[in-house]
């Protein structure tokens, strides 16, 4: 097996009907502490690092199906602009030295709210030593599909949250 790193590239914009401040509440609330991770289970554990001005954690999750083990820092946050940007460093070794770099805004958009997500997964990709440039092409596409149809869901996850919150 030969190790290759590779950086996949996401992006993920959905409207959502509710005023810019109460999806920059709920982002803020999930992100920032690990709130929305707490609230499915995960063990959050604030990192005591003096490098962290802007807070960090460390998130847990065991069960038969799923280990998942990784750091989170947040590296920008602007009330202005309603855009927060964390690294996460998983750290599970399924996760293959999975580093993403994610950042979610929110854009002020008529009456609602224009959620957005950029996000950049680099991770070691092991693959046969004879695979060919387009096998490996074609490795880093179902990643990519992945990855994207990950973040749909939880996109339409938080927009049904929300949603379903000003409703009742």
């Amino acid at each position: 097996m030969t190790a290759n790193r590779v950086t996949i590239v996401n992006h993920c914009a959905i409207d959502i009907a509710c005023p810019p401040s109460v999806l920059w509440a709920a982002l803020t609330d999930d992100y920032v502490d690990g709130g929305g991770f707490a609230q499915a289970g995960y063990r959050i554990e604030p990192l005591d690092e003096p490098a962290l001005v802007l807070g960090g954690y460390r998130m847990r999750f065991e069960s038969e199906a799923l280990a998942d083990d990784r750091i989170c820092r947040i590296t920008e946050r602007d009330e202005e602009a309603m855009r927060l940007s964390l690294q996460a460093e998983y750290l599970s070794a399924a996760a293959n030295g999975m580093v993403v770099y994610a950042t979610y805004q929110v854009v002020p958009d008529g009456e609602g709210a224009l959620y957005r997500l950029d996000c950049h997964a680099t991770l070691g990709l092991e693959v046969g030593a004879g695979a060919s440039r387009e096998e490996i092409a074609q490795i880093i596409a179902t990643l990519r599909t992945h990855f994207h149809e990950g973040i749909a869901v939880k996109a339409a996850e938080l927009k049904a949250r929300i949603e379903m919150a000003r409703v009742g």
